[in-house]
Parts: C-alpha cells; sequence; structure tokens
C-alpha cells in the first residue's frame, strides 16, 4: 500500500469520523432534553460506580474477589525487616547491610542458611492497593 492510499484513507476515516461527530452534535442540538435527563442520571451512575469501586477495593482480605460486575485484584504484598529486631548474625551475611534486603533475607530462609526465627520479630508485611476493574465511567466529550 502506497503512502497516497494511505493519505486517502487517513482522510476517508477523518472525514467519517467528522460526520459522525457532527450527527451526535446536531443530535444535541434538536433534543436538548435529552442532556436535561440524562447528565442527572450519568452523574449518579459515576457517584455510584466510584463508591462501589472504594468498597470493593476495600474489603477485608488481600485476595482476588468478585462482587457482581466488579473485580479486585489480590493486594500486592511487600516484606520487610527491621534491622534492631532481626538477629544480629544475620546482618553481618554478605548483602545485607544497613537497610536489609527483604528479597535476599528471603532467598537465605529458602536455602536454608538461616532460619525464619531469626528474623521474625524484625518482620513486617504490607499490602498495597488492590485494583479494581468494573464498569466504566459515563463521559460525554464532543469537541
Amino acid at each position: 500500500m502506497g503512502y497516497e492510499s494511505k493519505s486517502e484513507e487517513a482522510r476517508r476515516a477523518v472525514k467519517e469520523f467528522e460526520e459522525a461527530r457532527n450527527e451526535i452534535l446536531d443530535f444535541f442540538r434538536a433534543k436538548p432534553e435529552f442532556l436535561d435527563e440524562f447528565l442527572p442520571l450519568a452523574d449518579r451512575y459515576n457517584k455510584l460506580l466510584t463508591e462501589a469501586k472504594n468498597h470493593v477495593r476495600n474489603l477485608e482480605g488481600d485476595e482476588k474477589v468478585s462482587v457482581g460486575p466488579f473485580t479486585r485484584s489480590s493486594r500486592p504484598k511487600s516484606t520487610t525487616y527491621d534491622a534492631t529486631k532481626v538477629n544480629p548474625e544475620v546482618l553481618t551475611m554478605p548483602g545485607v547491610v544497613k537497610k536489609i534486603d527483604a528479597t535476599r533475607v528471603n532467598a537465605l530462609i529458602v536455602s536454608g542458611k538461616i532460619s525464619h526465627t531469626d528474623v521474625e520479630d524484625g518482620q513486617s508485611v504490607s499490602y498495597g492497593t488492590a485494583r479494581v476493574n468494573a464498569p466504566g465511567l459515563i463521559t460525554i466529550k464532543v469537541v
């Protein structure tokens, strides 16, 4: 496909889009009562959608959960260690200096080089914010 035919396709596509946009604008001009009735409904829908998403996001637990059309991902989990509360021998191991590298400590536990009991007093687990997949907001933007 040559440059000329791509340009023609682009111009045709833009022209069809502009025609569709003008049809919408003409509809809004011809039926202003439509927007008067529809916009409050859309505002209520959007407000309730946001509220429902927040409630689903804040449900107890860290696992994935679905409620109707809303699906919350599992909360991202991260482990941190307080250097003042772990066994001092752990702090002398390679890769563990001042700020404890949680990934390295977890790998050392898995490999058996240190025991979980050496670090459990200084271990804390935190969860990030889960994503919520939900229906989309209603927006009207015709420019």
